[in-house]
């Protein structure tokens, strides 16, 4: 008998929730039954000897032990296994970015810092996803036995910085309450690898991906018409030495059933801690999108379809809480495809309920130039600020910067106001006038606009624009100038409206 990968001992389960646990028996069809405290279960195990049980909810708690028992003689015991709050974090490479850094000794690194503001904890613990790119969909993930790991000097520097600050900061105001990250992430990846085939299906732009890359996945005269790539990355050597020999290569210029696939790595990574349970995900993703149009102009469809899914698959609905992090603007490309995937991940938070967000424009603390910024600890505390003010309903915490919601124009017809959400105390954090606001006239012609505070709101005006129809906020590709915050000195979500 196996269990899923996240069933590992020093495992932390999702309280007040129905426990999802499933395996596999080396013999089919026999009887299951599971233990884990004061929750049991019984089932059987099909055909395939798979099986899925579910436990009633456990109280927040622990330690204790699962046991899980066929009537084959089968036998799996999971220990100290703590009952608290579990979240998910995915995306791309400033999630995998550990604390340790990518770079060996590098006098930024973050471990230290972590372990002295209370990271040695034992009840803070991450399970990381290993890496898995391979052909096939994986029930297990291939060539690695991963684990829950206490948060401690010798795990530490390989947890994802941010996941690791968001648990820190969790566990310091939930007092007392176990906490668990699942990290599942991989570097440079599309948000269509993401998306299970299903999602993908249901839109336009995925239905497309899908008719360019089913015929090179199933036919091998197809990856002919493909010329070589110069990058194999980190391709398994058994795809490389294949896709040498035959010559036959795959969807934008990537080895046959590479990680950029679509649906891939939801396939074979996210797929195997799901449906474990989790109180919500963090999503921390869009750079890879950004530079071409065929990329982010769907992007948003993709992201409303990606949420969807996601909560279906977890079978939790729209009360499943989703923080979609706001890209910053650092080594952004010279288009609109970055400022227009900010907006995205700000309208989400609009079209579909229990989805937050927050900016981070202003973290990169002197690396201008510098896609992964060394510093991911304010990055955990904004996102923590979010779960705690808007999931777990902490009154004395204000959960991110102003968000806007709606655009009208005033009576006059020259005014515009600016609605937003976490509007109190709105302000220009360097006591400077308000920066980079812009309308758009008539013709879709950008202006400068004076923004004033007026309340909660902001009243822009631009000089010699009669009937503005839309208002953009921070729309720059690189190092953003905007200084609008509200009290709690955080900064405002890049927009564009219209009116």
């Amino acid at each position: 008998m196996r269990l899923a990968s996240p069933w590992t001992d020093h495992a932390i389960v999702q309280h007040s929730k129905q426990i999802v646990l499933w395996g596999w028996c080396d013999t089919p069809r026999v009887r299951v039954d599971a233990t884990l405290g004061s929750s049991k279960a019984t089932g059987a195990a099909g055909y395939d000897g798979r099986f899925e049980l579910r436990l009633p909810p456990l109280p927040i708690g622990g330690p204790l032990e699962l046991r899980v028992v066929a009537s084959s003689g089968e036998e799996c015991v999971c220990r100290d296994i703590l009952v608290g709050e579990v979240w998910l974090i995915s995306g791309q490479s400033n999630v995998e970015f550990p604390l340790k850094t990518f770079d060996e000794n590098d006098p930024l690194a973050q471990t230290d810092l972590y372990l002295s503001e209370g990271g040695v904890d034992d009840m803070l613990r991450v399970f990381t996803v290993p890496r898995d790119g391979l052909a096939t969909t994986n029930t297990r993930v291939g060539g690695s036995t991963p684990e829950w790991k206490y948060s401690n000097a010798e795990n530490a520097p390989d947890f994802t910085a941010v996941g690791a600050w968001f648990g820190l900061y969790l566990r310091k105001r939930l007092e007392g309450i176990p906490v668990g990250i699942i990290h599942c992430s991989w570097g440079g990846t599309f948000i269509w690898t993401w998306m299970s085939r299903s999602a993908l299906s249901s839109i336009p732009s995925g239905r497309e991906l899908l008719e360019i890359d089913d015929p090179v996945v199933r036919d091998a005269e197809y990856w002919d018409r493909f010329p070589v790539p110069y990058n194999y990355n980190e391709c398994p050597d058994e795809i490389l030495q294949e896709a040498r020999r035959s010559k036959k290569f795959t969807y934008h210029g990537y080895p046959p059933f590479s990680w950029y696939s679509p649906h891939k790595l939801y396939d074979t990574m996210l797929k195997t801690v799901i449906p474990y349970g989790i109180r919500g995900f963090i999503w921390y993703q869009g750079a890879e999108d950004a530079d071409w149009p065929k990329d982010y102009l769907p992007y948003y469809e993709r992201l409303v379809a990606l949420v969807k899914d996601w909560r279906y698959q977890w079978a939790q609905g729209e009360d499943f809480p989703c923080i979609c992090l706001q890209l910053a603007s650092w080594c952004a490309p010279d288009n609109d495809g970055w400022c227009t995937i900010q907006d995205d991940e700000r309208k989400l938070c609009l079209e579909l309920p229990n989805v937050y967000s927050c900016a981070i424009n202003d973290t990169n603390h002197g690396e201008p130039d510098n896609n992964h910024q060394h510093d991911k600890q304010p990055i955990g505390y904004r996102l923590a600020q979010v779960a705690l003010g808007e999931v777990y309903k902490l009154q004395d915490v204000t959960p991110a910067g102003p968000l806007l919601t709606k655009v009208t124009k005033e009576p006059d017809g020259r005014h515009l106001r600016l609605h937003f959400k976490y509007a109190n105390g709105l302000h220009a954090r360097d006591g400077q006038p308000l920066r980079t606001f812009q309308v758009a006239d008539e013709n879709g012609t950008w202006h400068d606009a004076n923004a004033t505070v007026d309340g909660e709101t902001i009243l822009l005006d631009a000089p010699g624009i009669q009937s503005p129809v839309a208002a953009r906020y921070n729309w720059q590709a690189r190092l953003p100038q905007g200084n609008l915050v509200n009290s709690a000195d955080f900064p405002a979500l890049t927009f564009t409206q219209k009116v």
